[in-house]
């Protein structure tokens, strides 16, 4: 009886390692992906704004070779 309750504690064990490992896993990609998607906004913005700045300088050139 007492080697079939060390089996069961053993089995829980590992079990419970492995849950761990996975709810860590998960965890780590789930962050990994809203971190890149943090990223990817903001890079989209910074170019947003990039084009925003080149097309108010071609819009200034132009107003001053019209005068």
């Amino acid at each position: 009886m007492n080697a079939l309750i060390a089996r069961y504690k053993a089995a829980i064990k590992m079990s419970t390692g492995l849950l761990a490992g996975l709810i860590f896993s998960a965890a780590w990609f789930w962050q990994a992906n809203a971190y890149g998607k943090v990223i990817a906004t903001n890079e989209a913005n910074r170019h947003a704004d990039l084009a925003l700045i080149a097309n108010a300088g071609s819009a200034q050139t132009r107003q001053a070779l019209e005068k």
